[in-house]
């Protein structure tokens, strides 16, 4: 009856209109040895040949085990089994050479990716019955450069639903999204955590993300910050006999309903069997219905800190870190959007990734600014900052203790406020001990201050 189920779900499909993708694991153990290779091809031929043409089909990464030319010719001619079928593979951690990542000094190590496989990180946009969907691949840790691209493809494409298709996501379990390879002094390694901080969580065009890397068969949900409902799915199976017996992971659409299965056409009665088939529904109307309000993305039109030190003459207008503090030396971090763009807030989220190093972290408020200033300004040139006089006593948004990390803040009151009177920008006053983030001026565009704003 199990490997009826396909022939089973295509003939029903016409009737319900649905549409179907395809989610191939790591198949690092097949391509490196030859008596496992055959459920590679097994994969690839069956989906070619399946009655229910796929739209697409979308490999996790560990493309390769050891990144060799052998292997990812191997890879190449079985993926040639789908023929015509769109299809597109995500740079897992053995796809590069020698199997590392190489840091951002020593450079990118994706040479034989890049001769066989074309780009590291890419977007694939198909149509389905319900309308355009893209495919988003990025590699494993993706660096900010890899989601500053991620990022443009969806400004640019603000209404097409997307989903994520990279190596590394979900833990063993289910577990929640780790901070591995997350390094805030650099310009890449972002872990699962940093990812859905700088990316998922801002972005309600993506409603799924598939993964492998780690040995398991997971389903999660979570809930961005703009109300997607964003279902995270890892399947990977290379540590099964033979390398994982051919099981792959089958998405079927049916209207606001969603039906997943597990199947092999080569397996060979070995435990575990990884056959399933069970459904969710999601709403997938009312999902691309809602991509039609508008977000807008604003960076600072200015921003600054200052400081009472050494008599509070210096100016940071082109610093790329911004510090409030009140513990020692009262530092005030000044930052400014330009709102003329924006009638109505129906939500607002600022987003900052806090410093690395020398910063303790205790927290902030933030104030409308009740003045003018510039980059130019001092301390001593503003006369000092005095709650009342210059900025709002009453904050708008308080931000407690936090670690080195990248917040998504609501900022929906904030903004709001900020758009009935002069916009002068906002005033950080730090909780004691200095909290800095990325300015304007930081190197890495996914770390510096970004104001997302929903209109209604």
């Amino acid at each position: 009856m199990k490997r009826t189920l396909l022939i089973v779900l295509a003939a029903f499909a016409p009737a319900q209109e649905p549409w179907l993708l395809v989610q191939l694991p790591d198949t690092q153990h097949y391509g490196d040895h030859p008596n496992r290779y055959g459920h590679w091809v097994g994969m690839c031929w069956t989906i070619r040949n399946w009655v229910w043409r796929p739209v697409y089909v979308g490999h996790v990464g560990d493309f390769t085990q050891d990144a060799t030319d052998e292997q990812f010719a191997r890879g190449r001619d079985a993926m040639a089994l789908l023929g015509d079928l769109p299809w597109g593979a995500s740079m897992g951690n053995h796809d590069f050479d020698g199997g590392r990542k190489c840091t951002r000094s020593g450079g990118p190590c994706t040479v034989q990716w890049a001769r066989w496989l074309g780009p590291s990180n890419f977007a694939r946009r198909v149509q389905t019955p319900s309308g355009p969907l893209t495919f988003l691949h990025l590699e494993w840790l993706p660096s900010d450069a890899a989601i500053a691209a991620a990022r443009a493809v969806m400004d640019a494409d603000p209404t097409t639903p997307v989903i994520l298709v990279t190596h590394y996501w979900l833990d063993s379990g289910g577990a929640p999204l780790s901070r591995a390879g997350t390094d805030l002094d650099t310009d890449g390694d972002n872990g699962p955590h940093a990812l859905w901080r700088k990316l998922v969580d801002l972005y309600p065009q993506v409603w799924a993300v598939w993964c492998g890397h780690v040995h398991d068969v997971v389903y999660r949900a979570t809930t961005s910050a703009f109300g997607t409902h964003v279902l995270s799915f890892l399947f990977n199976t290379q540590n099964d006999p033979e390398g994982g017996q051919g099981f792959m992971r089958l998405y079927g659409v049916f209207g606001d309903h969603l039906w997943i299965a597990s199947l092999s056409a080569t397996w060979r009665g070995l435990l575990p069997d990884r056959h399933e088939a069970w459904s969710l529904p999601y709403p997938f109307t009312a999902h691309r219905a809602s991509l039609t309000r508008p977000i807008l993305r604003l960076a600072p039109a200015a921003d600054t800190f200052v400081r009472t030190h050494y008599g509070g003459g210096a100016t940071f207008g082109s610093a790329d870190l911004l510090y409030a503090e009140t513990a020692v030396d009262r530092q005030v971090a000044l930052v400014r959007f330009d709102l003329r763009g924006v009638p109505s807030v129906e939500r607002a989220i600022l987003s900052l990734t806090f410093e690395g190093h020398a910063a303790d972290g205790d927290g902030f408020t933030v104030h409308r600014m009740l003045r003018p200033w510039t980059e130019g300004d001092s301390w001593a040139s503003l006369g000092g900052l005095v709650a009342g006089r210059d900025y709002v006593a009453a904050p708008d948004l308080v931000v407690g203790p936090h670690g080195f990390d990248t917040l998504n803040l609501d900022a929906t009151a904030l903004t709001r406020a900020s758009l009935a009177q002069p916009n002068h920008g906002w005033a950080f006053v730090g909780l004691g001990n200095s909290s800095g983030f990325r300015s304007r001026e930081w190197r890495g565009v996914p770390e510096r201050p970004l104001l997302s704003v929903r209109l209604h």
